[in-house]
Order: structure tokens, then C-alpha cells, then sequence
């Protein structure tokens, strides 16, 4: 009974995943800034918004699953949680640079 116990309590914190926070609103509010400042008409400015919001729904689905975790928005978390938004800023970045976006 003990070591059935044992097992059922690794394998629900194996597979429980950690909770890391992501600042959304200030990485949409980045990118507006970056993209207010481009001379864009309203169509270029759609398309690379599109781009842009594509590229990051990918970015933040490949960290969670890559990672084992639960990504929150940082309003929604007290203390404790590591916060991703860099390393998702510099990869969002980096494919926005390169052409990519999927």
C-alpha cells in the first residue's frame, strides 16, 4: 500500500507542470510602440500585426510543451512563478526578423 502511494505521488508531480508567468500586455504594448513608429499604411500595418500575433501564439505554445509548463499572464500570478517574458520577446523577435512568424 505504502509503495503504491509512492508511485501515485512521483507520477502526479512528474507530470504536473510548473506555472511560469508571461507579461502579455506589455509585449502587445511593445509591439505597438515599435510598430506606431514604422511608416506603415493600414494594410501593411494588419498584415504584420497578424504576423506578429501568430508568431507569438507559436512561441508560447512551443515553450509549454517543450518545457512542461503553465504559462499565466503575470497579473494572474502572486509571487513564486519564473517569468518568461524575455526569452519569448527574443524568439518572437528573432523569427519576426527573419521572415518567419509559424
Amino acid at each position: 500500500m505504502c509503495v503504491n502511494a509512492a508511485v501515485t505521488s512521483l507520477l502526479i508531480s512528474w507530470r504536473t507542470p510548473t506555472v511560469v508567468s508571461f507579461d502579455m500586455k506589455g509585449t502587445v504594448d511593445q509591439f505597438t510602440d515599435q510598430a506606431g513608429a514604422q511608416s506603415l499604411n493600414e494594410a501593411q500595418m494588419s498584415v504584420l500585426t497578424e504576423r506578429f500575433m501568430q508568431t507569438l501564439s507559436t512561441q508560447l505554445q512551443e515553450y509549454q510543451r517543450d518545457h512542461n509548463v503553465l504559462i499565466l499572464v503575470t497579473p494572474a500570478v502572486v509571487s513564486g512563478a519564473a517569468d518568461i517574458t524575455g526569452e519569448i520577446q527574443s524568439a518572437v523577435a528573432q523569427k519576426m526578423a527573419a521572415g518567419g512568424g509559424q
